[in-house]
């Protein structure tokens, strides 16, 4: 198999493992999209529409759909950014912060069950690897 083989079927093993292709992330009643979106709108303070596309590759019009759904949903909020009255800038609501909060929680539980069975060693050795991966790949395709 050569590099790139190599290195697709990783990801798609590693894809499988993480059921990211199931219709609904995390068993939860929103998609890998809408899951990540909210994570990242968590994370980042002062975060932009703008900022997620480019952050996540998503495209701008998608990212208008998935944003009015998540506000009108009462998840997330927008506020005119302070430092440039023209941008806008994304919260979560109290209740987008309780999902995260619920996200986050799913999120560790599903990683814990893929690495319980591993032994000290193997769990050394997987962390080990994560980090050689991040320090060879860019963390931003270009």
């Amino acid at each position: 198999m050569d590099n790139i083989k190599k290195i697709r079927y990783f990801n798609r093993a590693f894809a499988r493992s993480l059921h990211v292709f199931s219709p609904k992330a995390l068993g939860m009643e929103y998609t890998l999209a809408e899951v990540r979106i909210i994570e990242e709108i968590a994370l980042h303070e002062n975060c932009t529409a703008n900022f997620l596309c480019q952050y996540l590759f998503i495209d701008k019009g998608y990212m208008s759909h998935i944003l009015a759904k998540l506000e009108t949903i009462g998840l997330l909020k927008k506020e005119k950014a302070l430092a440039d009255r023209r941008k806008w800038q994304l919260r979560l609501t109290s209740q987008g912060e309780a999902l995260f909060a619920q996200i986050d929680a799913l999120s560790n539980a599903q990683v814990a069950g893929l690495i319980k069975d591993l032994s000290p060693t193997q769990l050394q050795l997987l962390q080990q690897a994560m980090s050689t991966i991040l320090k060879i790949l860019p963390e931003r395709p270009k």
